[in-house]
């Protein structure tokens, strides 16, 4: 899948060595009150079902959550669709090269 992800929050994300090392990311209660949500942007090309961009959004919430020490209630996801004719790839759009291989 093509696109852009971008991570959002107010406050350092703090994955580090930590979220490597698989050891659990652990704050405090007054940690987790003080950021109020995640917010995760993403860029893809237009053409997903919304099954497959309903299926990301649970995945990302998922795995964010999972990584980064938030509750699902507390993850956002943003997804901005690019047209193709929009969308630059070395130079030229998506759909101009998408026609010539057609």
């Amino acid at each position: 899948m093509t696109g852009l992800l971008y991570a959002v929050g107010p406050g350092p994300c703090q994955t580090g060595d930590q979220g490597r090392s698989g050891r659990a990311l652990e704050r405090s209660t007054a940690e987790r009150k003080e950021r109020s949500m995640l917010v995760l942007k993403v860029t893809i090309m237009e053409g997903r079902s919304v099954e497959q961009k309903e299926r990301l959004i649970r995945q990302l919430s998922e795995a964010a959550g999972r990584e980064l020490g938030y509750p699902m209630e507390e993850v956002r996801v943003i997804i901005y669709e690019v047209p193709r004719g929009n969308w630059g790839i070395g130079g030229r759009s998506a759909a101009s090269r998408e026609g010539e291989s057609g």
